[in-house]
Order: structure tokens, then C-alpha cells, then sequence
């Protein structure tokens, strides 16, 4: 079944354009047996949209204390389409709104829960906090709630073997965008034993940006190259051996890969 997707849509206004979904990805648990621990997925999409609107990185936590906290914000943001009763509310999904706030309580070890009602449609909203950085990580995604009084809404918490399996999924998905980014630059050598190098073919950009991640989404190098360079070199022989995403933005466009530092 193929959805489509249209980025930021507000009362019938499309800026970004859409693209529509060629794949999805979800568990057994869920589409055989309807467990609501388990009611969380991705798609794959038939352009690589997120290039141009940017993108929340995936990651996980096992300390509950983190999504019960006062002090940690979350943010869901989604379409709200029909209230609880059946009565039409926010445009019909014209618009979207969000709600922010910490849990209130752990349903299961993978389902968290707060005490106000989300609305028809927005299922499936990503759960994300901001941290210092203001780097953007969603941890879990919008689920079910409870229609009736004591109301609450629970979204499924993503653990490390979700973590890990959507980043299989997304590491592929990212091969396609080596072959297109070929011709913009080149990285070598990759894997790295620490340092690596990369050549702008094409050379005189007006900007160029490059920022490098870990599986958990942290952004751990962060730099911007003058508009007369043609080469970079990174030194990440501090980090652990494991795999890196790496995002280069030239003159607006973004571009990502692996690379992966062995020992």
C-alpha cells in the first residue's frame, strides 16, 4: 500500500512538494498480533525528500527517568483530525499542532504514557527532544490512548534492537545517495582507521558544510569550509570503532553516507 508524503503541509499548501512511500518496515509482533509494543515502523520514500526539509535522527534510551523527567521537553507533532466522541476538531487535519511535556507513567517497558488525550490522526507522530545542542532525536512514536476518562495517550518506545534494525534499513538506503554524491565529492579511505579525506570534485562552492554522527544521532564533528577549499581532512581517531553517518551540505543540498572507523 503506498501513502503519500507532504512535508509541512498546512490548509492545502504543499512547500516542500511530495513524494510517496515504495516500502514499509514494521515488526511481526505488531501487524500478526497487534502488540501495541511493537506499533512502530518506517517507510522508505520514492524521492530522497528529507534532503531538502532536513530530517529528526532516530535513537533510543533505556534510563526511564529520562522520558519521566520535568526537566526533559518532548515534543509530538501530528494532524489532529476527529475528537474522541467523533466530533471534528482543528481543520480535519489541515493543520498540523503539536503537544510537549514529559511521561507520566510506563505502560510495558517499551510503552510510555501521559495524562491528556491525542486526537484522531495524529498516530504516529514521532516523539522527539531537543538536547543542548539543539540536536533533535525521536525515541518513540505515537500509539494509542485511552477514549474515555482517566485520559491518556501512549506512544511505543523504540530499544536498541528497534534502533538497530531501522539503522540497517536507513544504511541502505543511504548506498543510492553514494552513487549520487559521487559526483560532488569523494571520501577516502572508508573504512578509516581514523582519518579520512574528502576532495570536492567539482571544486568553488559557496558553501559547504560537514557534520558527522553516531548511531545514536550525536553530532560529534561540526564544520563549515571556506568557499576556496576543495579538500577536508577529519580526525576521528578519538572515536570508538563503529559506524558514522557523515552529512555534507553543498550550496543547500544535503548528502549523507557511511563511514566506518576499524580499528
Amino acid at each position: 500500500m503506498a501513502c503519500t508524503v507532504i512535508p509541512a503541509y498546512n490548509l492545502g499548501k504543499r512547500p516542500f512538494g511530495l513524494t510517496t512511500t515504495t516500502q514499509w518496515y514494521a515488526f511481526s509482533q505488531w501487524t500478526t498480533n497487534g502488540n501495541l509494543d511493537y506499533d512502530i515502523a518506517i517507510m522508505r520514500l520514492a524521492q530522497p525528500i528529507g534532503n531538502t526539509t532536513g530530517w529528526i535522527n532516530l535513537s533510543y534510551q533505556s534510563d526511564t527517568s529520562f522520558f519521566t523527567s520535568p526537566s526533559n521537553d518532548f515534543y509530538s507533532f501530528g494532524y489532529p483530525a476527529a475528537h474522541p466522541l467523533g466530533t471534528p476538531v482543528f481543520e480535519g487535519g489541515e493543520r498540523m499542532y503539536y503537544m510537549n511535556g514529559f511521561m507520566d507513567f510506563w505502560r510495558t517497558d517499551k510503552t510510555i504514557c501521559h495524562y491528556n488525550i491525542g486526537y484522531g490522526g495524529q498516530s504516529g507522530s514521532g516523539l522527539f527532544h531537543q538536547d543542548s545542542f539543539n540536536i533533535r532525536r525521536a525515541y518513540a512514536v505515537l500509539s494509542h490512548g485511552n477514549l474515555f476518562p482517566p485520559y491518556h495517550t501512549c506512544h511505543c518506545r523504540m530499544d536498541s534492537s528497534m534502533f538497530l534494525y531501522f539503522n540497517q534499513i536507513i544504511a541502505q538506503s543511504t548506498e543510492t545517495e553514494t552513487q549520487n554524491s559521487a559526483r560532488q565529492f569523494l571520501i577516502y579511505p572508508n573504512p578509516t582507521g581514523g582519518i579520512f579525506q574528502i576532495d570536492f570534485i567539482e571544486g568553488l562552492f559557496e558553501e559547504i558544510q560537514i557534520q558527522l554522527f553516531d548511531l545514536l544521532g550525536r553530532l560529534v564533528i561540526n564544520e563549515k569550509l571556506q568557499s576556496s577549499q576543495t579538500k577536508s581532512t577529519i580526525n576521528m581517531s578519538s572515536f570508538p570503532s563503529g559506524t558514522y553517518y557523515i552529512k555534507i551540505c553543498i550550496n543547500g543540498k544535503s548528502y549523507v553516507q557511511r563511514i566506518c572507523k576499524a580499528e
